[in-house]
């Protein structure tokens, strides 16, 4: 609850103190559409990009649909809640479709798991540091990001992991 509420009043001000929980709703529909982002490359790279557009179009049609639905009753939170239920459904076709497709599943666990401890590095130096100005914090926890991340992602098994489970496969 504090967490979207500081945010949001530190990079725009009090006035948009109620965008607090629409944030964290969008921040899940973020995360999932990072955590969903490996699996378009292997899509791309396995050269199944003509046989996933159907299930492109699905979730346009979803979204759209939750947004007619939802928009008018809860105004910005339905569309928050409308983002995070397409990002919910993209996640799921990806998996169903490279697993029916391929035959096989890409490692996501293992490429998000070596990047948790340096999000949560920046994350806690935001947090660290209230009363700064957002550009301030952003470029802080963005510092602690990298100096974090590069030798985690160095020496992760993970990218490799990645790399085979990228080669395409017939």
């Amino acid at each position: 609850n504090i967490l979207g509420e500081r945010l949001v009043v530190s990079l725009f001000g009090e006035a948009f103190r109620p965008a607090g929980d629409a944030f964290r709703v969008l921040s899940w529909a973020l995360a999932l559409a990072f955590v969903t982002s490996p699996a378009d490359n292997v899509i791309f790279s396995a050269e199944r990009v003509q046989a996933f557009l159907p299930f492109f179009w699905l979730k346009v049609v979803v979204h759209v649909a939750l947004d007619l639905l939802l928009i008018p009753r809860w105004s910005y939170m339905g569309a928050s809640i409308s983002t995070l239920a397409s990002e919910l459904l993209d996640f799921a076709t990806h998996l169903y479709f490279i697993r029916r497709t391929l035959g096989w599943m890409p490692p996501f666990w293992g490429m998000g798991r070596d990047l948790l401890i340096p999000g949560l590095s920046m994350a806690a130096v935001m947090l660290l540091l209230p009363g700064q100005s957002a550009l301030l914090n952003l470029l802080a926890g963005t510092v602690a990001y990298g100096a974090v991340l590069l030798p985690v992602w160095r020496r992760s098994r993970a990218v490799e992991a990645a790399t085979r489970a990228y080669q395409y496969r017939d």
